[in-house]
């Protein structure tokens, strides 16, 4: 098996941060006139172990309805915005150009972006024209695992390929206050915005290695 290396990871979050006290507050006032049991669960947001997140828009957008149009316009904001300040740090971390990167893999599933995000960046960041482009949507929690899986398949078959991987994802934006069930309250009390990216490439002379991959699916999941 030909080793898969990593050479760099970054990270990008937005500038509103949410901490943990208000965040409980604010969910309150937003899900629990329609969940009856909220109070019950509400130690959740103590047990966490988060002390405080960032978000793609102040608190106060959110304490309004908002339309999927309007939803959409700000995860492409954004999530465009976090995509090129998280890929723009890796490639400078591991003393790569946009224009050496042959492929990206591109993971989000909490936006819809077409074209999807890295064709977006491409006029901001220099990647080639001839770039390979795999944009992968609805692997929720885990889409960073296997996005890097698939990053790593993606080096070990072009030979001497430089990949950048990067994932994306505004949790935030996905919040619904209607027919709120468990898993609303506990993605309240655990989820926030942000990105995160590395370059991957084949050999063994990053600073960490890749050393195997695989995927499951449970039934009926």
């Amino acid at each position: 098996m030909i080793p898969v290396s990593i050479h760099s990871l970054a990270t990008a979050t937005p500038l509103n941060i949410l901490d943990q006290t208000t965040g409980a507050q604010v969910a309150e006032q937003l899900l629990g006139g329609a969940f009856e049991d909220f109070g019950r669960l509400r130690s959740i947001y103590g047990n966490a172990g988060i002390e405080f997140r960032q978000l793609a828009r102040p608190v106060a957008w959110y304490m309004q309805p908002r339309s999927i149009v309007e939803r959409t316009e700000v995860y492409l904001e954004v999530a465009l915005d976090l995509f090129v300040e998280a890929a723009e740090k890796a490639l400078a971390e591991a003393g790569i150009a946009a224009d050496e990167v042959d492929a990206i893999v591109t993971v989000s599933s909490t936006g819809i972006s077409t074209p999807s995000l890295e064709a977006r960046a491409m006029g901001r960041m220099g990647f080639r024209s001839d770039v390979s482009r795999v944009p992968v949507f609805g692997l929720g929690c885990a889409g960073g695992v296997s996005g890097l899986g698939l990053a790593a398949k993606l080096a070990q078959v072009g030979k001497g390929a430089t990949v950048l991987f990067v994932t994306v994802e505004l949790c935030s934006l996905a919040l619904r206050t209607e027919n709120v069930g468990k898993a609303d309250i506990v993605s309240t009390a655990l989820f926030g915005d942000g990105a995160a990216a590395c370059v991957v490439r084949a050999g063994d002379d990053g600073f960490t290695q890749i050393t195997g991959s695989a995927e499951k699916t449970w039934a009926a999941t």
